[in-house]
């Protein structure tokens, strides 16, 4: 199959999209409201969506609210290189300026927290007031890291760090017989992930949690020679229970689809991905955690077309 078409996260609302050129790329920026600019910087690994409840309430307070898609996000440019955060500080000070403003509020979340800390260090004249959530200032994270090893650096170390290794992400959070939560076990707690995953357990998990991430194969079992199985009874008892489910983490690429969904083409090459989402969306479940978002969005919209 082809790559997704990136327009589909041209979600329609009261808002407006357009494309904006700054720092060299193209930029897909959401509009909504009147009044002073105010930026939103989304994290990892989303995209402009995630301000869709903050733009209307920030027009309606009277500001002029803009969410980014960010470089290699959406529909926004995909180059290459350029994801340091030096360069990602350029594109969000030269959005400014390409909005036709001279300073801006600049709010970030995540990935777009530390892009807003290293633009208003860099570019402070663009910036007339930064908000930032999920996402503590670099120094202190440096100096942190130092200083408390077992704690800020072994933290950054398993999730900053640890992303950046190919292919360990899926394998730390591999489920098996003998895998259990981190805080389940530092609370002496012995059930494994499949412990949590009874009746019995999810009804417990109810009474703090509205819902669960469960690994995808526990949705949808794999058969041994990688294609998709038979359909578990998960969805049905997490939502007997009162939760949601959002299984992970969706791919396009070969390599992550069940054999039969794969194309000719190498591991990187995208494959039928549109088939798995179907697959899984006929399963019940409320949502997928993903990391090409524009194909999830799209994929979800057929299956409720349908």
């Amino acid at each position: 199959m082809r790559a997704p078409d990136p327009s589909s996260v041209r979600v329609p609302g009261p808002w407006s999209h357009r494309e904006v050129s700054a720092n060299g790329i193209r930029q897909h920026v959401v509009e909504c409201g009147d009044g002073p600019l105010v930026v939103l910087l989304h994290g990892f690994p989303e995209f402009w969506w995630t301000w869709r409840h903050q733009l209307v309430a920030l027009a309606e307070g009277g500001f002029r609210a803009v969410a980014v898609d960010l470089r290699g996000y959406g529909d926004t440019d995909k180059p290459p290189r350029g994801y340091d955060l030096w360069t990602l500080a350029g594109d969000a000070a030269g959005l400014i300026g390409a909005l036709g403003d001279t300073r801006a509020h600049v709010v970030g979340h995540d990935w777009g927290g530390l892009i807003a800390w290293t633009m208003t260090a860099l570019q402070p004249r663009r910036v007339r007031s930064l908000t930032v959530l999920g996402a503590p200032h670099p120094l202190a994270v440096r100096s942190q890291f130092v200083r408390d090893l077992r704690g800020q650096g072994r933290a950054t170390a398993s999730y900053a760090l640890a992303f950046q290794v190919p292919r360990w992400p899926e394998r730390a959070l591999r489920v098996d017989d003998e895998g259990a939560p981190a805080d389940l076990a530092a609370a002496g707690d012995t059930r494994t992930y499949l412990d949590l995953l009874t009746p019995e357990a999810l009804a417990d998990i109810a009474t703090f949690a509205d819902g669960i991430g469960p690994y995808k194969d526990l949705v949808i079992a794999r058969n041994a020679d990688g294609t998709l199985g038979s359909t578990t009874s998960l969805v049905a008892d997490a939502h007997a229970a009162g939760l949601l489910v959002h299984p992970y983490t969706f791919r396009n690429e070969n390599q992550f689809l069940p054999v039969g969904l794969r194309t000719a083409g190498g591991p990187t090459d995208y494959g039928d991905a549109f088939a798995e989402y179907a697959a899984f969306y006929a399963t019940g479940i409320d949502g997928v955690f993903a990391d090409n978002p524009d194909t999830a969005v799209a994929a979800r919209a057929l299956h409720r077309a349908a």
